[in-house]
């Protein structure tokens, strides 16, 4: 042997440490927006399907189905909160 050690210094895994520290926000600050990005896709998606089936019942009910609760096609019972 000529001397020297071998193995990493304890200055070169601070380093390390730091820029793994600096780096790690970051990566999963991206992380996080894509999953509500995804999420946000999922509730549109889920959104259309509701709004599809509604659709669907009214068409096949017609719109004596809202007349029986007391809605009208123009209100919907949404303004008032009231059935």
């Amino acid at each position: 042997m000529n001397g020297r050690q071998s193995g990493y210094l304890l200055l070169e895994l601070l380093l390390v440490l730091v820029v793994l520290g600096v780096i790690a926000p970051v990566v999963f600050q991206y992380r996080d927006a894509q999953d509500e990005a995804l999420q946000a896709r999922a509730l549109g998606t889920q959104l259309s399907q509701y709004t599809s089936a509604l659709r669907s019942f009214l068409s096949d009910q017609g719109t004596g189905a809202l007349a029986s609760v007391g809605c009208t096609p123009g209100n919907l019972c949404l303004k008032t909160g009231t059935a």
